[in-house]
């Protein structure tokens, strides 16, 4: 009975300042749903709980002290525990705070938390989401592996690396924001993520460790230009992985990077490669195309180990007269074939975003080419800041207008459904007699309604009918996971340039065009 009695007696005695925190030497209970909680009024530190718990709503106070943490271990293995709600003040949680917590569903995580220690959230295999607040800026190894019903997660902004193992196995995830704050991707740190078919890798990040995406769903990859160290196996047996873009500061391709990644088709390799480690690319049976950055002579110069056959029996283009991302560049090759790449992109960049006088260039390919005809520059220039000859073109066969009366603000970016709105317009005026910018309202459409894109709601509404037009005649597509990012909607978004139209996506819409309605 005293025992029972001691942790009560305690905190009284704290409550009415009868004792200072430091001399309180046992842990005192709280009441949840299923039984309680144990906290060190010492450190502020939640310190354990009741197996038999269910939920826990986390009071901010405990006999009067401030909850400052949760400790180490201390709902570890609560197999009936579905709900947390951890108060404002909380500033880390422990290691293993919640390991194996599999019943765990729900967790609510306060804008005071700096810190989740190591594998805290490890095995909570029931957890599909959670919310990571802005505050914070440490995660430790293994924070949430094996939480298999974990579908998306966005990194906050301030975390700098994510850690060794910290999503791995994680097979249920699909969707991954990582912000510019992150500078480095450690070791498995996405292994096993079999849904994740892609991800945006920020400009930030400098290097990606050992094995950080093994194993993964990824379909394509295109690594920023900062990255200046890839270890090796960071891609092996990515079986669904199609192609590869590699930055163009690495000198050294890892053992075993790409091994076993059994469909891929295309991969671009940067001039700066000087070195192909063994079995880098071991077991790529499909590759067909490696895109070398440099001629004929420094591709000669790369070292290659050993267990490299794929490369040796792979088409190997050098240096093109254009730069565009592996996935674009057969229907660039097209392009330049049609002659859609008007003269102001011969020799570009073509994965920058494109401009409206650009855009106004490959509208005019377009049109020529659907007609047959060659299009004429208006007599007359109603513009003031451009005299842009292929402005004037399209301006004077009527698929283009200016931005005002008497501007046409020839290098403001494009977005997606501008660019389906536009090459839409070109359509009609080929192929609608009668069709001009003023009656377009009288000219509908005809297609096959397709499966509306997950973002939807973010098509602008004279856009929508263009943009399913050309998606039912397979000229356009998403971006990943259904989504067509039509415009930019946040600021962040805007900032990251997430719905520009790149020049290579114009391009091959143009391609796409000619070849589907042509």
């Amino acid at each position: 009975m005293k025992k029972k009695l001691l942790p009560v007696l305690l905190a009284l005695a704290l409550c009415l300042g009868l004792l200072p925190v430091a001399s309180l030497a046992a842990d005192v209970s709280c009441a949840v749903t299923g039984g309680n909680i144990y906290f060190d009024a010492g450190t502020g530190t939640v310190t354990g709980c009741d197996k038999t718990i269910t939920a826990a709503n986390i009071p901010a106070e405990i006999m009067g002290v401030p909850v400052k943490t949760i400790g180490n271990q201390a709902f570890q293995g609560c197999e009936q525990l579905t709900s947390v709600t951890i108060p404002q003040g909380v500033t880390s949680i422990g290691n293993h705070a919640f390991l194996r917590a599999r019943a765990l569903t729900q967790v609510s995580i306060p804008n005071t938390v700096t810190s989740i220690g190591i594998a805290a959230f490890q095995e909570c295999s029931s957890l599909t989401s959670i919310t990571l607040p802005a505050s914070l800026t440490t995660l430790e190894q293994n924070a949430f592996e094996k939480c298999k019903s974990l579908s998306q997660i966005v990194i906050p902004n301030g975390v700098k690396e994510i850690p060794f193992g910290c999503f791995w196995d994680c097979a249920s995830l699909s969707s991954v924001t990582i912000p510019d704050s992150v500078t480095s991707i450690r070791g498995y740190a996405f292994a096993g993520c079999s849904k994740l078919k892609g991800i945006l890798i920020p400009g930030s990040v400098t290097e990606i460790e050992l094995g950080a995406f093994a194993d993964s769903g990824l379909e394509s990859i295109s690594l920023p230009n900062s990255v200046k160290k890839l270890e090796m196996e960071v891609f092996q047996s990515c079986t669904a992985l199609k192609s590869v873009t590699l930055p163009n500061q690495i000198t050294v391709i890892g053992t075993q990077t790409f091994e076993n990644c059994k469909s891929l088709e295309t991969v671009s390799i940067p001039a700066s490669v000087t070195s192909i480690n063994s079995s880098a690319f071991e077991g790529c049976d499909s590759l067909s195309d490696v895109y070398f950055g440099g001629d004929l002579a420094q591709w000669s110069a790369v070292e290659v180990g050993g267990y490299n056959s794929a490369l040796s029996s792979a088409t190997v283009h050098f240096n093109s007269s254009f730069v565009a991302s592996n996935w674009a560049k057969p229907e660039m090759e097209k392009a330049q074939n049609m002659g859609l790449i008007p003269d102001v992109l011969q020799g570009q960049d073509l994965t920058k975003p494109i401009t409206r006088a650009e855009f106004a260039a490959v509208s005019v390919r377009v049109f020529e080419n659907l007609t047959g005809t060659h299009a004429l520059p208006a007599v007359t220039n109603p513009f003031t800041d451009t005299a842009d000859l292929e402005v004037l073109k399209a301006y004077n066969t009527g698929i283009t207008v200016g931005t005002s009366a008497s501007t046409f603000t020839p290098g403001a970016r494009l977005n997606r459904e501008q660019c389906a709105t536009m090459l839409t317009r070109v359509f009609k005026r080929c192929t609608m007699p009668g069709w001009t910018m003023a009656t377009d309202g009288q000219f509908k459409l005809s297609y096959a309604m397709p499966a509306k894109f997950a973002d939807d709601r973010d098509i602008s509404s004279w856009a929508r009918d263009s943009v399913y037009f050309m998606a039912a005649n397979k000229i356009i597509s998403g971006v990943g996971n259904n989504t067509f990012a039509p415009r930019n909607t946040t600021s962040a978004q805007e900032a990251q340039g997430y719905a520009n139209a790149t020049r290579e996506q114009a391009l091959a819409i143009a391609v796409r065009m000619v070849e589907n309605l042509g």
